[in-house]
């Protein structure tokens, strides 16, 4: 997705490369927490303004004009993230 909007001719157009498939943030919480092998230390507050319920990423424009569908599910990146912070930070 990214190289495909690189290689666009307009030089400022947003596009948005989320998945389209929600997740809570429970859930990604815990998979991080799974790929980390430590459990986060959580804070638990009610909901504040400007929170939402339920959000996913609207890429109907990046599937049109870039023919981008990702493939990549939240483990597998947040996977891929973790192996990359700990490699580049010598973690």
């Amino acid at each position: 997705g990214t190289i495909a909007a690189l290689r666009r001719p307009v030089p400022y157009e947003v596009f948005n490369l989320g998945n389209s498939n929600p997740i809570g943030l429970l859930d990604f919480i815990r998979v991080l927490e799974e790929e980390l092998g430590q459990e986060a230390e959580k804070n638990m507050m009610p909901m504040q303004p400007g929170d939402v319920e339920v959000t996913a990423a609207d890429i109907n424009k990046t599937k049109k004009l870039l023919g981008f569908n990702p493939k990549t599910s939240v483990r597998e990146g947040l996977r891929k993230f973790v192996q990359w912070y700990r490699e580049y930070y010598n973690l």
